[in-house]
């Protein structure tokens, strides 16, 4: 039996495919090497720290100020038009 991508350099004979794509033995190399995820790097492992706690900086001082807000009797819906479209106006 022979493989795809066998080279043959010299002769003669009779061969029969019994698997073609991802069912040869190369596709088969080929789906282990694509499934195959590599590692965060430490670099990587910290930016996805740092952004998470940056988000969940940004939510805490925004319920803050809400909580401020109604604790001041102003208008709640009014405070959060403020917070969430602040940044539409520059």
């Amino acid at each position: 039996m022979i493989y795809s991508g066998t080279f043959v350099a010299t002769g003669e004979g009779p061969c029969v495919v019994v698997a073609i794509g991802g069912k040869s033995e190369l596709g088969a190399i080929a789906r282990l090497v694509t499934e195959t995820k590599a590692p965060l790097t430490p670099l990587q492992n910290r930016l996805k720290k740092l952004s998470k706690d940056i988000g969940l900086l940004v939510a805490a001082l925004c319920i803050g100020l809400f909580a401020v807000s109604i604790w001041q009797n102003q208008a709640p819906i009014g405070i959060l038009m403020m917070i969430c479209f602040r940044h539409l106006q520059r």
